[in-house]
């Protein structure tokens, strides 16, 4: 699993990469962080939020460098984004879950909302878009 941390302008602060994890859970990590601080939103409500706009949906994914795999979120104190952590390496979900349990257990920084179940690609119906 890798872990990393952006400061609000997106640059690296912290990373941290367990022994075994697979070499690009480093370089995903970092766009799941990158992504969540550049559009200021977790990166589990991108599909959401863009599957039933066909612009969107062909659009967002070929913005480079983002991520929209779940695992990133903002990292805010007193309602200011101060960060963003990408958490990778393991299924989507899970890198999720970790990402939302990791913030929510650091005093001093507002608590993420509670991830829902992520949806995956296979998941979308192209009738609906």
């Amino acid at each position: 699993m890798g872990i990393c941390v952006v400061d609000p302008a997106g640059n690296q602060k912290a990373f941290v990469r367990m022994d075994g994890a697979p070499l690009l859970a480093s370089d995903v990590a970092f766009r799941k962080a990158w992504s969540a601080v550049a559009w200021n939103m977790p990166t589990r409500d991108w599909i959401p939020f863009i599957v039933k706009d066909r612009v969107l949906l062909e659009g967002v994914p070929r913005i480079d460098g983002l991520s929209l795999l779940p695992g990133g979120i903002p990292i805010y104190v007193d309602g200011v984004v101060v960060g963003g952590l990408g958490v990778s390496g393991s299924h989507y979900s899970e890198d999720d879950d970790i990402a939302v349990y990791a913030l929510a257990s650091v005093a001093g920084i507002d608590s993420p909302v509670s991830a829902e179940p992520a949806r995956a690609w296979s998941d979308v119906d192209p009738a609906r878009t």
